[in-house]
């Protein structure tokens, strides 16, 4: 009798800690992709659009090895989201920037509906040698879809950029994790019936 209650015990306890993790793994989360790929341009400059006097150097970077160069105001990279992604759920859109001269002239921001809003330089500190980061996030219009953007360098000398992050909220649980809660919740009601014809 005492070894059965021990196992039920234990199957009981494992029963509970499957159904903790799954209802944890099933609240809302904050989501740690980053919707632009080679965002920190380890592999050049692929998947960017560049117009321009527009570069790539290693052995400078905020992040990893490699960052983009932008040498003049009319250089210019655009990225283009697969999907257009509503304003309200993006949590981070910021980048890094290193300029001595100067930082960007200008941020355009494109919309599903076809329009655009840039943002102007006074955003950004001038002057700055060190590797900065700035964000973007509040710049974004409301009620909007962001489809592209696009960074615009400095006339005041060649800007580098890296680690360009556009991040997003998600709460959707993923399709295993509710298989995963329904089991243990099965689970639970099945020992409950067991233990209260005992």
């Amino acid at each position: 009798m005492t070894i059965r209650l021990a196992a039920r015990s234990g199957f009981q306890g494992a029963a509970r800690s499957l159904v903790l993790a799954a209802t944890c793994a099933c609240l809302p989360a904050w989501a740690s992709d980053n919707l632009v790929d080679n965002a920190s341009f380890e592999s050049g400059l692929s998947g960017w659009l560049s117009s321009g006097d527009v570069g790539w150097i290693s052995g400078s970077a905020a992040d990893g090895l490699a960052s983009a160069v932008l040498a003049t105001a009319d250089a210019a990279l655009t990225w283009t989201l697969a999907t257009a992604v509503d304003v309200s759920q993006i949590t981070d859109f910021s980048l890094a920037v290193q300029n001595d001269g100067g930082a960007l002239n200008l941020v355009v921001l494109g919309y599903a509906d076809g329009s655009s809003s840039g943002t102007e330089v006074m955003l950004f500190d001038l002057g700055n040698a060190d590797w900065t980061r700035y964000s973007l996030t509040d710049q974004l219009a409301a009620g909007q879809q962001l489809l592209s953007f696009t960074l615009y360098g400095s006339s005041g000398g060649a800007t580098l950029l890296d680690a360009v992050r556009l991040a997003t909220v998600s709460s959707v649980p993923e399709p295993g994790r509710a298989v995963l809660l329904a089991g243990g919740a099965l689970l639970l009601g099945a020992l409950g019936r067991r233990r209260s014809r005992a």
